[in-house]
């Protein structure tokens, strides 16, 4: 049967274009609707490959740092911070971990908490030294940015007296109090509730009394114990400190710096104390903490 220019034709012709249309509509309003998740998870996926690429790139640096090679790590540093690196003090560690990574949101730096062990003298076990460097994303490449030092203390270890007229150079600062070591080590793990404490022995090899002007602390609980203010020339004595460590649920190795300073020369003198400080984790299992 012909059912050509009929109305059945044309009604079914009408149907079939009405239920295409609606199909375009729906597929046009669902891949509008996917897309944003799309975005989305390519942004998740982009952040993860971002953190497995810096992961990589710490691996790598911390190993030639570990085994002592200081030249190859300069090309994972940062072109402004290279001079801070090439001045810090070359102890390779034994080990280290890397504990987090945490990206910031433009995904263009980044914190990396690691742990390192050292092993210090008369020790048998290694220290463990929790430590955070921070990373930046340049040219597409992750390089870590090393801080120099406190610019007050960086002040005070140069600052001198004003030149007399006519010299172009200053300079150097008389030595007035010379002491037997600028480094003292607390051997034994400093356990909580215990109080340690550190000696630095000197003498007075200047022509004049000596005194001492400011003795300044990196942290609170290292308190000065030594009262005595004036040294004869030829006089010895002892600078004492006490040390009472905050303790944590973990142990961790600390150094602290002590700047002393002498009149009337303004000399400049720094010492140091190091230890390890055990974790607040009593034998029973409870925590004592120690504010």
């Amino acid at each position: 049967m012909d059912w050509s220019g009929s109305p059945i034709r044309d009604f079914a012709a009408t149907r079939c274009t009405g239920l295409l249309l609606q199909v375009g509509v729906l597929s046009i309003l669902f891949v509008g609707w996917r897309l944003p998740y799309v975005s989305a998870r390519s942004s998740s996926d982009q952040a993860q490959d971002q953190e497995r690429t810096l992961r990589t790139r710490a691996e790598e640096f911390y190993n030639l740092i570990r085994v002592g090679s200081w030249s190859q790590a300069e090309s994972y540093v940062t072109q402004d911070s290279l001079d801070a690196f090439r001045n810090q003090t070359k102890t390779p560690f034994q080990s280290y971990q890397i504990d987090s990574i945490k990206l910031q949101p433009d995904a263009r730096s980044a914190t990396v908490q690691i742990t390192i062990k050292v092993m210090m003298p008369y020790s048998p076990t290694p220290f463990a030294f929790p430590r955070a460097s921070q990373w930046r994303l340049v040219n597409g490449e992750w390089y870590v940015q090393i801080p120099g030092p406190p610019r007050g203390l960086l002040k005070s270890m140069v600052q001198q007296p004003p030149s007399a007229p006519g010299l172009s150079h200053r300079e150097p600062l008389p030595v007035e109090l010379k002491f037997s070591n600028a480094v003292y080590t607390i051997l034994d793990a400093v356990q909580p509730g215990q109080v340690k404490e550190a000696r630095f022995p000197f003498t007075n090899v200047s022509d004049h009394v000596v005194r001492l002007g400011e003795v300044v602390t990196g942290r609170e609980w290292v308190r000065l114990k030594t009262e005595k203010k004036e040294y004869k020339p030829g006089e010895s004595g002892t600078l004492e400190f006490e040390v009472d460590p905050i303790h944590r649920d973990y142990g961790y190795g600390f150094a602290d710096t002590i700047t002393v300073k002498t009149e009337p020369g303004g000399a400049t003198t720094l010492l140091t104390i190091r230890m390890y400080v055990a974790p607040s984790v009593a034998a029973n299992g409870k925590t004592e903490a120690q504010e």
